[in-house]
């Protein structure tokens, strides 16, 4: 189980990360800055998954998702922190990355998933998921919620990360 934390904001630099210890072509280094000038580092891996599978580029307004615990600290004495998932952000879907337990509740119990037949589940490789989604992370994509003491969500689209 991971405790997610996010951050959004606007990616101002990508570049190649290297740790000077192995070949790290694969991975790269996100700066993103959000609406308080504040910028976090995200180290991007071959395993980050990238909502709908997008290209992200410099000036794109992003919702990065990561565990807190993950920090590396880097040469400029700024953490870096590794990227689990990472969406670009649109006014029409909101997305939230959490575990959810078997009655598909979140970890802080602020939010329960109610699915309908419309709600595409998916693995991180776009096949579907057919297993029970009680007690795993979950990447949820979302129009509207129901307020109330616990908020409900129909989710359009739901991706279990493995």
């Amino acid at each position: 189980m991971t405790n997610f934390s996010s951050f959004s904001g606007r990616v101002v630099n990508i570049e190649r990360f290297s740790n000077n210890r192995r070949d790290t072509s694969c991975n790269l280094l996100f700066s993103i800055t959000d609406n308080n000038d504040r910028t976090l580092l995200f180290i991007v891996t071959p395993n980050t998954y990238f909502l709908n599978h997008v290209t992200v580029h410099e000036g794109d307004c992003v919702d990065c998702f990561y565990d807190p615990r993950s920090a590396r600290q880097q040469d400029s004495l700024t953490p870096a922190f590794c990227a689990i998932v990472i969406a670009i952000q649109s006014r029409y879907e909101n997305v939230i990355v959490d575990f959810f337990n078997s009655n598909l509740v979140n970890q802080n119990r602020t939010i329960q998933l109610n699915l309908s037949t419309d709600t595409l589940i998916l693995l991180t490789n776009a096949q579907e998921f057919i297993g029970n989604l009680g007690n795993r992370n979950l990447v949820v994509v979302y129009t509207c919620t129901t307020r109330n003491r616990l908020t409900r969500i129909v989710p359009t689209e739901v991706v279990v990360l493995c």
